[in-house]
């Protein structure tokens, strides 16, 4: 019998033929192509943001490694040369004390020479004596020498060696601990002796991190910044490594350097507590955190809405393809009714 709706066969044949075709895809098929996708990107929004982090976290690193060696160097410079500024301003002090010792024995007017004395070095000097070669005081700037008591063998064997500082106390002539003893010019065969001050010995633009100390490491003049002297031992293994180094006592690190005293047997201390040569170090810390961590930050915020917007259009894909495929089965079926009929 011929079909009554020959119209609805040819249509419904090239349904028949579309579908075999192209096959339809069914919601299902379209979820999990969606969840693969999805998994998809957010792998790469990963791989990316941990790329870019560990680049710039590597970058920042290296950075930081090298402004940390430059602080050290720094101050490893700093320390040194002002330990050894200490030594020279301290040799040129004394030099100059004992040219005015010199002159004081040797004047033939003692009123003239003490006033001089006393109106230029005062704060220093506190008081000028003169030895013979037996250590018997035979005159000085203040006090009785005749009821002085001899220098000791020891001192006058270690004054053929050269300059003697040594502490010295005696009521006749006065104490300090630090005491410079040397030869006359005038008379070799005699000795001045002068006790001085030894805050005042101090240049003033070294009252920072700095001491002086006799060969025994015996601390002579302290600057007002170092309030604990570093132990001998500390002391000794400076000396010995001839540049500045990092150091722990008083319960800090710091950076010490020894600088000897030059025609003296002393040696000039300077040191740099480590916080403070790396304050400006510490200081670019949230810097360099902030180049690591803004740009990881920014890149997470760019994948989260690049993930969400690519979630969106793929879900607007699926509901326009599942929109389609629901349009094509009803309109086969409407056209599998109007032929069946």
């Amino acid at each position: 019998m011929p079909s009554r709706c020959p119209q609805a066969s040819c249509v419904m044949a090239t349904l028949i033929f579309q579908r075999n075709a192209e096959p339809l895809i069914s919601p299902m098929a379209g979820t999990r192509e969606t969840k693969t996708r999805r998994r998809y990107i957010r792998l790469v929004a990963t791989v990316i943001i941990a790329v870019m982090v560990v680049s710039i976290a590597a970058a920042a690193a290296l950075q930081l490694g090298r402004e940390y060696g430059h602080a050290i160097a720094v101050a490893q410079a700093y320390t040194g040369a002002t330990a050894q500024i200490l030594a020279s301003d301290t040799a040129r002090t004394l030099d100059r004390l004992r040219q005015l010792g010199t002159a004081f024995v040797g004047s033939k007017n003692a009123a003239i020479a003490r006033e001089m004395v006393e109106s230029g070095e005062s704060t220093r000097v506190l008081n000028i004596a003169l030895v013979n070669e037996s250590g018997a005081f035979l005159a000085s700037m203040r006090g009785d020498p005749t009821a002085a008591a001899p220098l000791s063998q020891d001192v006058l064997r270690s004054l053929a060696r050269g300059p003697v500082i040594l502490p010295f106390s005696d009521p006749a002539i006065g104490a300090s601990p630090m005491t410079i003893v040397f030869k006359s010019h005038d008379a070799p065969a005699r000795f001045v002796l002068m006790p001085l001050d030894p805050a005042a010995i101090m240049p003033s633009r070294a009252l920072g991190q700095s001491a002086l100390f006799t060969p025994g490491w015996q601390v002579l003049a302290q600057g007002a910044g170092m309030k604990v002297a570093p132990p001998p031992a500390i002391l000794r293994q400076s000396m010995d490594a001839g540049a500045a180094q990092i150091v722990e006592y008083g319960g800090a690190n710091s950076m010490i350097a020894v600088g000897r005293v030059p025609g003296w047997p002393l040696a000039a201390i300077a040191s740099v507590p480590i916080a403070t040569a790396l304050a400006a170090w510490h200081a670019a810390l949230p810097l360099y955190l902030f180049l690591i961590f803004g740009p990881a930050l920014l890149c997470a915020v760019l994948a989260l809405l690049w993930g969400r917007a690519s979630d969106r259009a793929e879900r607007a894909r699926v509901a326009l393809l599942a929109a389609e495929t629901a349009r094509d089965e009803a309109e086969y079926h409407s056209v599998s009714l109007r032929a069946a009929e």
